[in-house]
């Protein structure tokens, strides 16, 4: 099965940056790009990134977000997604990817840009089911 890999590795006020890697079930990198997620808040919901850990993922249709993977058995939380979304205010505790990271002096924090295009590679490469590790 294939393993989603996010390092994370700038924690600011507003959000956590990452690195992320797609592993087929040989370990072979077979996709990368960056997250953003919200800042930790003791896994406080809707205002929290989730607690590092493995979990399992599906591949499902959301109503609002389109085609996105639904985390699974993560504690205390439910619908937690990894979607498209460039800013901290795009999530409520979700996942977002992209293909860079910039800084934005507007809203002063970070954003991750192409999240759509990113998606889309992600979705075209990945398994419907997978497993997710958070660092």
């Amino acid at each position: 099965m294939q393993t989603l890999t996010i390092y994370r590795t700038i924690a600011t006020e507003k959000n956590i940056l990452g690195l992320v890697t797609l592993s087929d079930s040989r370990n072979k990198v077979i996709f990368n790009c960056v997250s953003l997620e919200l800042p930790s808040r003791d896994n406080q919901k809707r205002i929290s990134c989730i607690p590092p850990g493995v979990y399992r993922a599906y591949k499902c249709q959301s109503k609002s977000k389109g085609l996105v993977y639904l985390l699974f058995d993560v504690p205390n939380r439910s619908e937690i997604m990894i979607h498209v979304g460039n800013y901290s205010a795009d999530t409520q505790g979700c996942i977002l990817l992209g293909r860079n990271v910039g800084y934005s002096d507007r809203y002063e924090e970070h954003y991750i840009s192409d999240s759509k295009l990113t998606m889309k590679s992600l979705i075209d490469k990945a398994e419907t089911t997978m497993f997710i590790n958070i660092k």
